[in-house]
């Protein structure tokens, strides 16, 4: 039985329509490759390095060297690698402030995008052997130094209020850093330098509401002990509500705990200029040499607090004239044990 002309007529016509759909729709990929295709190459690497250059210029006012940069939409994932901000001036020894061989950043692309730019899920940034160069020169209190610039634009602006909100409606995150290290050359030849090695850092929050938590160990090493000291620190604060909000009067759960192995804390106190003169100046006193041993605070609530330390060391107090040790090697134990 043979089709009528008007059957056979709404099939060519059905066939004429899709065909006409799968053409214009053919045309539509090709032009969105095309557009793809062409943001790629204009949003290339080097057109986010060039950026990402100049914005750390113009907001340090520092000259920045960045040897690659490689960026990845799919993924959701940014990596730079050999970066070097170089300080303000030329008078400083090290001609850096911060190197930095590897960092990157990734995070759930898909959630970001959807939400508006307001759930950051899966956030993960990581650098790799950070360094930053401290150095001081003048005779205090005279003294200036390569970070004084940073120092004064972190502090200008008018000061914020409090509570803050976060633009977002999820978070959670974990930043690493992984063999940094800080180097600090004080301006006094005879404090000589210091240095934090092996600095390796956790912290990680697992979503709005929940606690901030952190670990750290790191290896001090001063011209007072050469050879080296140690500590590891843990700490968990919850400084962020279920809705986004930080408010400082709401900080609960505060817990730190560290454990100090022959750290020369009294060096850093001399770096510092925490000293007691003495015999009208003519003797000076100071903490005395390393201490090994735990310290906890704990503070479920700003109104109560509780402060624990058992510390060892074998000099609690030194006494320098001209810079040289003429006293105080004598044992101390500070056993504390407090709360307010």
């Amino acid at each position: 039985m043979s089709e009528s002309p008007k059957a056979t007529s709404a099939q060519q016509k059905s066939r004429q329509w899709l065909r006409r759909v799968l053409l214009a729709l053919g045309i539509c990929t090709v032009l969105a490759a095309c557009t793809l295709a062409g943001l790629l190459l204009y949003f290339n690497n080097n057109y986010f390095k060039a950026r990402l250059i100049d914005a750390i210029k113009t907001e340090l006012g520092r000259n920045v060297e960045i040897a690659s940069v490689d960026v990845s939409f799919v993924s959701g994932r940014v990596t730079l690698e050999g970066v070097r901000i170089f300080n303000l001036k030329d008078s400083f020894k090290e001609k850096e402030t911060i190197r930095l061989q590897r960092a990157s950043a990734s995070v759930n692309v898909w959630d970001l995008l959807f939400s508006g730019f307001k759930k950051i899920n899966g956030l993960k940034v990581e650098l790799l052997k950070p360094e930053v160069i401290v150095q001081r020169k003048g005779v205090w209190p005279i003294e200036s130094s390569n970070i004084d610039d940073i120092l004064k634009k972190l502090n200008s602006g008018e000061k914020g209020t409090w509570p803050k909100q976060l633009p977002v409606q999820a978070l959670d995150f974990v930043f690493t850093v992984s063999e940094g290290r800080i180097c600090y050359t004080d301006s006094d030849r005879q404090l000589g330098q210091s240095r934090f090695e092996k600095v390796e850092l956790t912290a990680s929050l697992q979503g709005l509401g929940k606690p901030l938590e952190t670990r750290a160990g790191l290896e001090l090493f001063t011209p007072s002990c050469p050879d080296g000291g140690s500590a590891k620190v843990e700490g968990k604060i919850e400084c962020i509500d279920s809705v986004g909000r930080i408010d400082p009067v709401a900080i609960r759960n505060l817990f730190v705990t560290a454990e100090l192995r022959n750290l020369d804390v009294p060096h850093l106190t001399r770096h510092m200029h925490m000293t007691l003169p003495l015999k009208e100046g003519e003797l000076v006193a100071t903490l005395g040499k390393p201490a090994s041993g735990t310290v906890k605070f704990n503070a479920p609530a700003l109104t109560e607090m509780h402060f624990t330390s058992s510390l060892l060391t074998d000099s609690a107090i030194s006494l320098w004239r001209d810079g040289a040790n003429v006293a105080g090697d004598l044992p101390g134990r500070a056993d504390i044990d407090a709360k307010w």
